[in-house]
């Protein structure tokens, strides 16, 4: 599926029946269809992202979070500004589909693909939600549980303490995958 376009002859509202289809596979080929479509036009799909990412169903929001994944030839500050912009409302998305999709893959790419932008609204995020509701802080500290927290070690050494200190297990378990992750390259700090 990667470098091509997965659905391109059909209209949102067909892709919106691909995206809660029961065939997984088919649910992914909707939300990459959706990033195609925001890379080319980012001015005319997000408007629809934000409308899916405020629809009842898990897949559809789960769907618009996976088209915020935009590819590295295709973003610019301007565009990767405004996907943040989307990404900060599902931080606290209380669905298990979509909490995995947000911070530990697609808040992860972003922050590996375009550390410039994504790290600062990383630690705004930090800064402003540290005790706060603990869906935003666990998508926080997921983030760095794959390739971002071990390019990034120490901007993640500098974050995660602070998400341990909220009061909630989930996100202090969070937070421990996330420690381990970095350990891989930062051993002697870990």
């Amino acid at each position: 599926m990667r470098n091509k376009e997965y659905l391109p002859n059909f209209s949102l509202s067909e892709l919106y029946k691909f995206a809660i289809d029961d065939d997984w596979k088919r649910r992914e080929q909707a939300g990459f269809e959706l990033r195609a479509r925001v890379e080319k036009d980012h001015i005319s799909m997000l408007p629809h992202i934000d409308r899916w990412l405020e629809d009842p169903n898990d897949r559809i929001r789960r769907a618009a979070v996976l088209a915020c994944m935009v590819r590295k030839k295709y973003g610019t500050p301007e565009i990767i500004t405004k996907i943040l912009v989307r990404i900060g409302k599902v931080l606290n998305d209380d669905s298990l589909y979509v909490r995995k999709c947000t911070g530990p893959f697609v808040l992860g790419y972003l922050g590996y693909t375009y550390p410039e932008i994504t790290l600062p609204q990383i630690k705004l995020w930090v800064h402003s939600y540290m005790n706060g509701p603990k869906y935003i802080c666990w998508n926080l500290a997921s983030a760095f549980s794959q390739a971002l927290g071990r390019r990034y070690p120490d901007f993640a050494l500098e974050i995660l303490p602070r998400l341990a200190q909220h009061n909630d297990k989930f996100v202090q378990r969070a937070v421990i995958r996330s420690i381990c992750n970095v350990a891989k390259v930062k051993r002697d700090q870990v």
